[in-house]
């Protein structure tokens, strides 16, 4: 990572709208090459060399064809220049480079695996024109599939991924078809690919409802097989002719974008076309001079080699010390979980003390046993708080100890550190956070934080930012299990999978309880059953029983893996091996009616588990942006996945809670709807915006809650809040309506046309809004925008629908269109919808839908008869082929028997 590098990326985070993903980690180089491309072949996989020869092939021919679809206007093309490919540990190193520095799985581009969907695909949670997260790729479709068809779906893939465009085409849902100037037409981007509508198995022609104008749900756009359309690369890759992107409209149909089609492009990015997003990134800025571009792709292969190194620094200021000690003991609980419980078998660990200045506690040794992890934890239980708070030149010290020379950084220089710090800086006796950091991002070592309470140093998360590492916020006084969270998400994107620590359970508890918790099957052995407090004299009287599914106990009486250790404020039960799945029961008791009652001020439960095969379900998040200032104008958005392998599932039930130092400030759903921060509905990534209420200039933390179909806990990171315009955030709008359809019913009366869509509220999705309004046009250019048309917009109108609205956000709205609004207009009309509030803000414009009053123009060629034209599907051609062989054969047969029967007769023929 060089210096430039280091400053441009400190740079965005302070801006506090950068999109923290792995795409930006991606590398444009001033010839027009993309370097740092980093390909992971998942630790699943057994070795297999003919796969990574694919992954070549196919980025190479992607390499040439990234750099003639994305020369636009003249500027210069773009290629791929360096791409590492990182193989598992497992695997021989017979075809090896070198070894991993910075190349790790979870920061991977582009990750293979062998389970999940056969079809390439992009976790793509922001808006448009932010970047995706990563492309998963199926094993078997790299093998299966021609280096000129997967370098033309890498292309695809990439231009998720880097520029943040959507696809324009739409899946199984639909729709395929839209009412467009008199006629059907297929969502296609460009009008100039040819084909025709056909079922989807058969290719027999379509069946279209007459009153309603839709084609029965199998009914697809089949292409023709000979085409000679460029655009667009997002709406296929299957044709040869096809290796442009689609343009702003310019008169050309071979390569103008289809404003009108209802497609994810359109729907996210108000109408603009694939390009016109391209031109606004930053690549673009710098590729004015139209050179061509070398597009030979340099690869290198590379293997983790050796144990993985890791450094635990800790704060042991003063502040750490405050009441009664408490946030010390939070630290010392959640670091022992780290050592005893959730770092693999095998890591190189060190630790080192700070205050005024920096203690070496334990150098680099591997824990590669229970005793060797237990002399770590009796030193961590030893520690004491006094001092001031020197981070930088604790930085700088574990730096050292991974083998850093300060003067002399180097990307050779790898490790992981995991910094936890409750304070501000306020002593630098070699290096400040400012130096060090810099010094960190030049080199591969990647630096997790904690910022612990309200005080702690607000460029923590920068820190993070510029080496790869993540960054959390746990609350100063409170239950452990957030901070207990926290170790477990730093770990289990790190290791192998058969070590992946996946936290099941977490809740602040009372003195007694009593909870269920689900133990599925994918991670039924080793479970760790952990009730902790920070506060001491609570734990003394705090006991803790388990019982399987079976009615097997677990607790002090007659459990040899329980635990108790009051010093340390825990009691735990673990399980080895292969476990019951199903429901647990566990159950919090006090120890003796003779000792105080718990004081409830700091009691959790934190239940983990390890996985049982190659692909346990993980729940995973992201906030976005994790620094900004609060307008009007600008929202947190949380994602979250549940995922087995690259699979994500769908169907999930997740909550997010946003934490301070102060409590739970907020709770809401995440959502797979592809409705307000939703991209696209059912893709398995789960969204929802922070509701307005958190508005306060402090740092939060995001915990993550799956109930269904499984029971997983996760971290989704953390946000700073640095400022809050009071008297624009007032003026916070509606949501955007992302969900528009049309109705139409033609009867014997007068054509009847409504609308469906979700509610929003009036400030995005909280309460209420009080009025919709329709825009109806006579072509759809006016309302490919976010703001509606004004009142000189020749061909357009707009009438209210409803007013005064009781239905809160997220409830399904039907409403009929006036009849008047209607009339007059030619025979396609396209609307949009925005929502306004009671203090007359208008929300942004929807997505557009259209209606006709009439059959469209080519009913007939839609429902033509005929079954034997270009647009049957291979399927269809072979039935008839099979058939035609069956017939031929049967003929041939009863020949043959008829000769055969009359020889023996004695009779000629």
């Amino acid at each position: 990572m060089t210096n430039n590098r280091f400053w441009l990326l400190l740079a965005l985070t302070v801006a506090g709208n950068c999109w923290l993903s792995t795409a930006r980690d991606i590398v444009l180089d001033n010839n027009g090459r993309y370097n740092d491309v980093l390909v992971s072949v998942s630790q699943n996989i057994p070795e297999d060399w003919e796969l990574v020869q694919r992954i070549k092939d196919g980025f190479q021919q992607a390499s040439q064809r990234l750099a003639v679809a994305s020369r636009i206007n003249g500027s210069r093309s773009f290629a791929f220049g360096h791409v590492y490919i990182l193989v598992p540990r497992s695997w021989s190193n017979q075809s090896v480079d070198s070894s991993a520095t910075w190349h790790t799985e979870d920061a991977a581009h582009f990750r293979v695996d062998q389970r999940g969907s056969q079809i390439p695909n992009t976790v793509q949670p922001g808006d448009c024109g932010q970047p995706g997260l990563h492309v998963n790729l199926h094993r078997e479709h790299l093998r299966d599939t021609s280096a000129e068809d997967l370098g033309k779906q890498l292309v695809h893939e990439f231009a998720h991924l880097r520029w943040g465009v959507f696809n324009e085409y739409n899946g199984a849902l639909g729709p395929h078809a839209f009412l467009h100037q008199g006629r059907l037409s297929p969502v296609r981007c460009s009008a100039s690919i040819t084909g025709k509508f056909g079922h989807k198995d058969t290719g027999n022609p379509c069946k279209v409802d007459r009153v309603t104008l839709e084609l029965e749900p199998d009914c697809r756009f089949i292409l023709d097989s000979a085409q000679t359309a460029q655009a667009s690369l997002m709406y296929t890759t299957y044709l040869a002719s096809v290796r442009q992107f689609c343009q702003p409209p310019s008169g050309d149909p071979d390569f103008d974008h289809n404003v009108a089609a209802p497609n994810p492009q359109n729907r996210r990015c108000y109408g603009r076309s694939v390009q016109s997003v391209m031109l606004e990134h930053a690549d673009y800025k710098k590729a004015i001079d139209g050179s061509e571009t070398d597009t030979t792709v340099n690869f290198t292969v590379v293997q983790p080699r050796g144990a993985r190194r890791l450094v635990i620094v800790m704060d042991v200021s003063g502040s750490m010390g405050t009441n009664q000690g408490a946030p010390l003991a939070k630290m010392k609980i959640a670091v022992r979980t780290l050592l005893l419980g959730l770092l693999e078998d095998g890591i190189q660990c060190a630790m080192t003390s700070f205050s005024t200045s920096s203690t070496l506690l334990r150098d680099l040794d591997p824990l590669d046993s229970a005793a060797i992890r237990r002399d770590y934890w009796r030193i961590v239980a030893g520690l004491t708080a006094r001092g001031s708070t020197a981070i930088g030149g604790a930085l700088a010290a574990a730096m050292e100890l991974l083998g850093a020379d300060m003067n002399r950084p180097s990307k050779e220089d790898t490790g992981y550190i995991l910094l936890l710090t409750d304070g501000i800086e306020n002593h630098t006796p070699r290096y400040t956070l400012a130096q060090a950091t810099a010094i960190a991002a030049r080199t591969s070592i990647v630096v997790d934080t904690v910022a612990f309470g309200s005080q702690a140093d607000k460029r923590l998360a920068e820190l993070s930012a510029v080496t790869g590492g993540k960054a959390y916020f746990a609350r100063f006084n409170s239950p452990a299990n957030d901070l207990m969270e926290a170790m477990s998400d730093m770990v289990r994107d790190r290791v192998d999978t058969s070590q992946k620590p996946i936290d099941v359970f977490s809740t602040p508890v009372p003195a007694t309880f009593t909870e269920h918790v689900v133990l599925d099957e994918s991670i039924s052995k080793g479970a760790q059953f952990t009730l902790s407090s920070p506060a001491v004299a609570d734990i003394k009287n705090a006991d803790l029983r388990v019982v399987s599914p079976s009615g097997v106990e677990y607790s002090s009486l007659n459990g040899s893996n329980y635990l108790r250790e009051e010093t340390a404020g825990v009691v735990s039960i673990g399980t080895e091996g292969k476990i019951e799945a199903g429901s647990w029961t566990i159950h919090g008791v006090r120890k003796s009616r003779d000792l105080p009652k718990p004081t409830n001020n700091g009691l959790s439960l934190v239940v983990t588990s390890r996985p049982t095969d190659a692909a346990p379900i993980i729940l995973d998040g992201l906030v976005s942006p994790a620094k900004l200032v609060l307008r009007a104008d600008t929202r947190v958005s949380v994602f979250a996945t549940l995922s087995q392998g690259s699979e994500l599932l769908s169907g999930a039930e997740i909550l997010a809670s946003v934490e301070s130092d102060t409590g739970v400030d907020a709770e809401f759903k995440l959502l797979d709807d592809g409705f307000g921060a939703d991209a696209i509905r059912g893709d398995g990534v789960y969204s929802g915006f922070v509701p307005t209420q958190v508005n306060q200039v402090r740092e939060y933390n995001v915990r993550l809650t799956a109930s269904k179909p499984v029971s997983r806990v996760s971290t989704a990171g953390k946000f700073e809040v640095t400022g809050v315009d009071q008297g624009s955030l007032s003026r916070t709008p509606p949501a955007r309506i992302g969900d528009l359809r049309a109705r139409i019913s033609l009867g014997s009366r007068a054509a009847q046309v409504g609308l469906e869509f979700t509610a929003v509220g009036a400030r995005r999705m909280e309460g209420s809004a009080s009025r919709y309004i329709v825009w109806l046009c006579t072509k759809p250019e006016p309302l490919a925008s976010s703001s509606p048309p004004d009142s000189s917009s020749p061909g357009c109108s707009n009438r209210t629908l409803l007013n005064s609205s009781i239905e809160a956000a997220g409830s399904p709205i039907s409403v009929p269109v006036p009849p008047e609004a209607l009339s007059g207009l030619s025979v396609t009309v396209y609307l949009a919808v925005a929502a306004e509030n009671s203090d007359k803000i208008l929300g942004q414009l929807s997505n557009v839908a259209s209606v006709q009053t009439s059959l469209p123009d080519n009913l007939d060629e839609v429902e033509r008869t005929d079954e034997t034209g270009d647009g049957l599907t291979v399927l269809a051609i072979v039935f008839i082929a099979v058939g035609v062989a069956l017939a031929v054969a049967l003929i041939v047969g009863v020949g043959i028997y008829l000769i055969v029967k009359k020889k023996n007769s004695g009779t000629t023929v």
